[in-house]
């Protein structure tokens, strides 16, 4: 819905998009990084557990760092800059991840991986606040549809 903008037929006249695939290999991951968190955490809490994924992860990441020029750039940066590592580092990261596989430990990683879908809708919703970016018909619809479906894969039956 939100990428055809409510028109179907432009994903099959255009085709998709490179940030198209790099979503659908982003959700990919996510499920993997779900059902590897499940079976880590019958050992570790989710805090253990998200501090040795993102120590896996910075280890990872360090290396295209480098042919970027992270050393060279890592003086340079501002209070402003760092400010906003550390907060990244700390929410969006830390606090973040372990209340996710608190989900994931509580409610399975099928149900709580329901709720990445809320990502997008709050990513519109920092848009338009923050970049004053329209919202379109299509992405009142997304919305809805996302909403929607987490509710009723997580709706206990009577």
């Amino acid at each position: 819905m939100v990428i055809s903008k409510g028109n179907i037929n432009r994903i099959f006249e255009t085709g998709l998009g490179r940030g198209e695939l790099y979503i659908f290999c982003c959700v990919l991951t996510w499920v993997a990084y779900s059902l590897i968190g499940k079976a880590v955490m019958r050992s570790l809490s989710p805090l253990a557990s998200v501090s040795y994924s993102a120590i896996v992860g910075a280890v990872a990441l360090s290396v295209p760092a480098c042919f970027e020029g992270l050393f060279q750039n890592i003086r340079n940066q501002s209070m402003l800059e760092w400010s906003c590592i550390c907060y990244l580092g700390i929410f969006a990261t830390v606090i973040g991840f372990v209340w996710y596989y608190q989900g994931v430990q509580r409610l399975g990683p099928t149900k709580a991986g329901l709720f990445i879908n809320f990502v997008p809708v709050f990513a519109i919703l920092c848009a338009f606040i923050i970049l004053r970016e329209p919202i379109t018909l299509s992405l009142v619809v997304g919305t809805a549809l996302v909403i929607s479906g987490v509710y009723l894969t997580n709706r206990t039956s009577n």
